[in-house]
């Protein structure tokens, strides 16, 4: 939980091919949730341990009223319909998304 930074604008996040699961989704988005300036994020997640528990709460912490850039792309990860709902809960609370481009690719 180390990127508890209000100043952070811009965030670009690659994991590939690791054993990152629920756990560090948890503390991603509890991290992201205080980052009230971040406006361009980029999470990519392949091939991952991660679950639709911290699929949920990592989309959870997006909900930034500065965010206008987002990139998510999860593959290869056993998310699911509890991280879709709240990844559209959390882009209504982005009052200034300008671009998305939001990749779930081969989950559940």
């Amino acid at each position: 939980a180390g990127l508890k930074c209000p100043e952070l604008h811009d965030l670009d996040l690659y994991l590939f091919d690791t054993i990152v699961g629920d756990n560090t989704a948890i503390a991603l988005g509890m991290s992201l949730r205080a980052c009230n300036k971040l406006g361009k994020a980029v999470l990519s997640l392949y091939n991952t341990k991660l679950t639709d528990r911290g699929g949920q709460a990592l989309v959870e912490g997006l909900r930034c009223p500065e965010l206008h850039d987002l990139d998510l792309r999860l593959f290869d990860t056993i998310v699911g319909d509890n991280t879709a709902i709240a990844l559209g809960m959390s882009l209504r609370a982005c009052n200034k998304l300008g671009k998305a481009l939001l990749s779930l690719y081969n989950t559940k």
